[in-house]
């Protein structure tokens, strides 16, 4: 809209300097022929005998008649214009963050005119354009890989490359089983453990048969930052797993080893956990 206002404005100035240019060249040629004008008295306005002056003066009243050609209405609609696209920018869907429950909010109605002016973004840290947010989805123990669907960028690359992606979590699923089952005889537990594992192992069969991983692919993690899914270790059947020092290890360093520190949340009245880094924080909500 600015743009229609230059364009307008640039018009003005060129038909007023026109009038004053035509004004004034018909004064000095025309004017002293005009006896009957009375020229002892002329106007300024009309002067033949200083032309630049009549220029001058023709060149501004030219930009005040013709100064309605920029209508007040012009104006009051861009204004107009500018908050309904505030108002859009406000509703928009794809501005809504569903964590937080907020849309995008136009503090001023200039917003509009700010972005469209954006040619480039450059981005010189993690953060600036992604949302940085840590999960604790796959983790590996003693050469195991438990957990994690395929990531995001890693099911880009696999739809890039046509590569099945159910086939590809088959693969996966059976690599780590036959790891965990090789881990079984290289357990460094103590006697004890030993013992129960052996006993257990029919269970370990039993869990390990199936697919583990792809019974929750699709369902979305209930706790921020925790988005583990693993039926081997889930609802305490990690205890038959043949690495269950190594496993409890794991579970013990988790909550001990940290700098983070429990907060009341004043929202939702709950604890949670701040710490140096969103790794942390992911470790402490996985414990």
């Amino acid at each position: 809209m600015d743009k229609v206002i230059y364009l307008l404005f640039s018009m003005l100035v060129l038909i007023s300097l026109v009038s004053a240019i035509g004004c004034t060249v018909v004064i000095k040629t025309n004017m002293g022929k005009w006896w009957y004008l009375l020229l002892e008295n002329v106007d300024p306005l009309f002067n033949p005998s200083n032309p630049l002056v009549s220029a001058i003066l023709q060149f501004v009243r030219a930009l005040i008649l013709y100064g309605y050609l920029i209508p007040i209405s012009l104006y009051v609609s861009i204004e107009v214009v500018k908050v309904l696209q505030a108002m859009f920018i406000n509703k928009d869907i794809k501005l809504y963050d569903e964590e937080t429950g907020q849309s995008g909010r136009a503090r001023t109605s200039n917003l509009d005119e700010e972005i469209g002016q954006v040619e480039m973004i450059l981005s010189d840290k993690t953060g600036t354009l992604t949302c940085n947010q840590m999960e604790f989805r796959k983790c590996s123990i003693a050469g195991a890989s438990y957990g994690g669907d395929i990531a995001d960028i890693d099911l880009t690359a696999l739809k890039r490359m046509n590569i099945d992606v159910e086939a590809y979590r088959l693969s996966v699923d059976e690599c780590d089983t036959s790891q965990s089952l090789e881990m079984f005889e290289f357990s460094v537990g103590d006697p004890n453990t030993k013992k129960v594992i052996l006993g257990s192992k029919e269970n370990m069969d039993i869990s390990n048969t199936g697919n583990s991983r792809i019974s929750d692919v699709g369902k979305k993690s209930v706790i921020k930052g925790f988005n583990f899914k693993d039926d081997r270790l889930m609802n305490k059947k990690w205890i038959y797993r043949s690495n269950l020092s190594d496993i409890t290890m794991l579970l013990r360093v988790m909550p001990l080893c940290h700098t983070g520190i429990p907060i009341e949340d004043g929202q939702t009245d709950k604890l949670k956990y701040e710490a140096e880094s969103p790794e942390e924080v992911a470790f402490l909500i996985a414990s």
